[in-house]
């Protein structure tokens, strides 16, 4: 039996009109999917894969998590606190 995955979306951009641009990750949110849909696709898109928005405090340890990774540190930390 497969266990479901967790679906995150974190929005990066809204810059351009009638687009969101947002990373999308299963189960680890430092793996992700960088993708573009139109406004109400992107709606529709959330909804149907049941998605969980990061927080700014989540995003921000993503950040942490690639910064240490592109300059040779790995870290452990467990962006979303579960086991």
């Amino acid at each position: 039996m497969m266990m479901a995955q967790k679906r995150y979306v974190r929005i990066t951009s809204r810059d351009r009109p009638g687009f969101v641009e947002f990373h999308f990750s299963l189960d680890d949110p430092t793996l992700y999917l960088e993708m573009i849909l139109p406004t109400d696709a992107f709606t529709e898109f959330c909804r149907s894969n049941q998605v969980t928005f990061l927080s700014d405090e989540e995003a921000e340890t993503v950040a942490e998590q690639q910064a240490k990774w592109r300059y040779g540190e790995t870290g452990n930390e467990n962006v979303t606190g579960e086991p």
